[in-house]
């Protein structure tokens, strides 16, 4: 028994002296090896940007420096992209164009307008100037004819307030703007307003609400006429550029155009019926006129978008007519869908949700098909003067984007070429082949010719 107690003891210590020892050495080790683990997965993390890179410039036709300027615009990688501009905190709400050109408003939930200079789009920094709409929210904007001023609909107290724009140069020779109100017009409206607009003659102001009222008012706030448009209720509402006619679409197939009727002293006289736009089988969710007013573009709940020739004398009851079509996939009820047409009659674009597709307006067929072009549906499309760039607004992205019209610099291209042929004067024929050199090199940044 003696024997075996020595033994056991014998053991005891040496799992003490032994084992212990070795299990601590142990431990120790694999302490000091983790942080050098951690440290592996780091540089293989530096590594990764690198190859992404290289794979996406492969498949990108541009430029390094723009893939990566697209990059950094949440993800979006597509070489129609310019710019995307950055300011609001809240989902946006309208945009509109300056008569002259030189500015872009967008309004926001964020309550404020901003006015962005249009030279800067293609820069890398956008400013603009800012104005705020004390205990309320502008749903939509427009200018004034003179782009001094513009008016906004109050989301909240349903009525018009006026803004004048101020501009001060500053000694470095910078321009800075600020944004003042100036006036509200009474509350009249009894659902929310959905468009505002100014008549470019500047002689009245146009209102519709989500119910079936537009307004006609004075510059100064006086109501002109109300307009029932009996569309079972309103979705959007505009001016023509001309300033002549008042259009309006909704729950019904139609849409509903009036002549506004001033005399020679620029009294206003009265509202008429001008002519109705027929052809879709469901309401029409948008529309617009080009610059002539002579144009004219719907998108309907049917899945299609039209042309119409309004070049007509409708105060002899002559109609509008049918110029082309096209097919849209993706809508759903309640998606937004925003149409415009080019100002020279060549391309149509179209928003669907968040997507942003631009067709022929003569053959119908799609040219381009942006994916995801923000984050969140799309609210409003606005073609530049020339044509040549697309802005569109997102909401949960709250950004405005400005788009190249690649479709428009091609369809420009076919026809100079065919101009070109049947051209016998030496000057024009020298100017044409200017712009043919122009268009080309263009184009060829983008693998388009």
């Amino acid at each position: 028994m003696a024997d075996e107690a020595a033994i056991f003891v014998a053991i005891a210590l040496g799992l003490l002296f032994f084992v212990i020892p070795l299990y601590l050495l142990t431990f120790r080790k694999k302490e000091e090896d983790e942080p050098q683990a951690e440290v592996k997965k780091e540089e293989v993390k530096k590594t990764e940007p690198n190859t992404s890179n290289s794979q996406k410039k492969l498949r990108n036709p541009v430029s390094k420096k723009k893939v990566q300027q697209n990059l950094n615009d949440n993800g979006i990688n597509h070489p129609y992209l310019i710019s995307s501009l950055k300011g609001h905190t809240g989902p946006i709400t309208s945009l509109d164009f300056s008569d002259n050109g030189k500015l872009l408003a967008s309004s926001s939930e964020d309550r404020t307008v901003r006015l962005w200079n249009v030279k800067d789009f293609r820069e890398k920094d956008h400013k603009y100037g800012r104005g705020n709409v004390e205990f309320d929210l502008a749903s939509d904007v427009a200018f004034s004819p003179d782009s001094r001023a513009f008016v906004a609909s109050l989301a909240n107290e349903q009525k018009i307030r006026v803004f004048k724009i101020h501009k001060e140069k500053k000694e470095t020779g910078s321009t800075t703007m600020s944004i003042s109100p100036e006036f509200d017009f009474d509350k009249i409206h009894k659902s929310a307003i959905i468009s505002v607009g100014i008549s470019s003659t500047g002689k009245y102001i146009m209102t519709a609400d989500k119910g079936t009222q537009i307004i006609i008012w004075s510059i100064k706030g006086e109501v002109y006429d109300k307009i029932d448009t009996l569309l079972m209720y309103n979705t959007f509402a505009s001016i023509s550029p001309c300033g002549n006619l008042v259009a309006a679409c909704g729950f019904t197939s139609e849409v509903k155009l009036w002549h506004m009727q001033f005399s020679k002293s620029g009294d206003f006289q009265q509202t008429l019926k001008a002519f109705e736009i027929k052809g879709h089988r469901a309401g029409v969710l948008s529309f617009s006129f080009t610059n002539d007013s002579k144009r004219f573009a719907t998108a309907s709940k049917d899945g299609t978008w039209k042309v119409w020739d309004i070049n007509v004398n409708y105060l002899k009851s002559q109609e509008a007519y049918l110029l082309s079509t096209g097919n849209f996939t993706g809508y759903e009820e309640g998606l937004n869908v925003n149409i415009a047409l080019t100002h020279d009659y060549f391309t149509v674009a179209l928003s669907v949700g968040s997507h942003l597709k631009y067709y022929d307006s003569k053959s119908g067929e799609m040219d381009e098909d942006i994916l995801h072009a923000h984050p969140g549906s799309i609210c409003a499309l606005r073609w530049y003067t020339d044509s040549k760039i697309l802005v569109s607004s997102g909401g949960t992205d709250r950004m405005l984007r400005v788009w190249e019209n690649i479709h428009g610099a091609k369809a420009n291209l076919a026809d100079l070429k065919e101009k070109l042929k049947r051209t016998t004067s030496a000057s024009i024929k020298e100017r044409i082949e200017q712009q043919i050199e122009d268009y080309t090199k263009f184009l060829k940044k983008f693998n388009k010719v």
